[in-house]
């Protein structure tokens, strides 16, 4: 059982901080991505306009701290916190009953369905085709100029990726999150008291921009700092971090209280998998905005 995802990011964030090995969370964090080792594709796959004005919203939302449903695709008007494209794998079909200059062309449009998961629950799949007009002689003995609606080749020769939309509830929260931008330090009388630090992620330093598109990084954070017992109260701490402390110092051998998040925002992220499906996914509780004792 994997752990939740909040103590992957923040575990990964302290990794990062402290230089220590990171293989293990990065290992969980590919699992939670649906992933079994790093993707590594030849190149990039264009991602259409929709994935990237879709992307481009929530990051403007989270940017001006506008609240926005992660688990609802607005402009597609479905529910679904993952937006895959799935590449055409198919290919074309020859029959031998049809003349070389045939402007027939057939083809099997093939989609790989194996990358959404069988706890997700698929909200919308669409497949489109640009058709465009194709005027050409028929060379019958009525010479009859003929107006069709055929594909034209060098369209053809082009991927169609079919769009699709799932929802993983276990993923999604029922209230909408928002991210505050350019939340400032605390200023803090003590250096060695809890608060957050800042701790920014670029994908580059770990190797992940070869399959990330978007964003290069993120600003992740991270909580560290001491939790004395006459602070408690004013370091945003529990009720629970209270009496814990309060238990401390009566009996050392009772741990103290510790610093850790107490609000989290989401983040989006555009990457590509192992089947070379593009893939815009929300992730809750990425980011640490505050922290306390507890």
């Amino acid at each position: 059982m994997l752990p939740p995802l909040p103590v992957l990011a923040l575990s990964l964030s302290l990794t990062l901080a402290l230089g220590q090995t990171f293989q293990f969370q990065e290992h969980a964090f590919l699992q939670f991505l649906g992933l079994d080792k790093v993707p590594s594709p030849q190149k990039f796959q264009p991602v259409p306009y929709i994935l990237k004005k879709i992307f481009h919203d929530q990051e403007t939302a989270a940017t001006i701290g506008v609240s926005r449903d992660l688990c609802y695709v607005k402009e597609l008007g479905v529910q679904g916190n993952i937006l895959r494209l799935l590449p055409d794998q198919g290919f074309f079909l020859y029959s031998k009953n049809l003349p070389q200059a045939s402007p027939c062309l057939q083809k099997l449009l093939y989609f790989n369905l194996s990358a959404v998961k069988d706890e997700e629950r698929l909200t919308m799949a669409q497949l489109g085709l640009d058709l465009g007009p194709n005027t050409y002689h028929n060379l019958g003995p009525d010479l009859e100029l003929v107006l069709s609606l055929v594909q034209e080749p060098h369209v053809w020769d082009r991927s169609v990726p079919k769009p699709v939309v799932t929802l993983n509830p276990q993923q999604c929260h029922s209230s909408s999150r928002k991210r505050r931008a350019a939340i400032p330090a605390p200023k803090v009388s003590c250096k060695n008291l809890c608060h957050r630090h800042q701790l920014f992620i670029n994908f580059r330093d770990l190797g992940w921009h070869k399959w990330i598109i978007a964003p290069t990084g993120f600003m992740a954070n991270y909580c560290h700092g001491d939790c004395p017992f006459s602070l408690t109260t004013s370091l945003n701490g529990s009720n629970y971090a209270f009496m814990q402390a309060l238990m401390h110092a009566v009996d050392p051998a009772i741990p103290q209280a510790v610093c850790i998040p107490t609000k989290l925002s989401p983040i989006s992220m555009l990457y590509q998998d192992n089947d070379d499906n593009v893939i815009l996914r929300h992730y809750e509780d990425m980011v640490v905005d505050e922290c306390g004792c507890g």
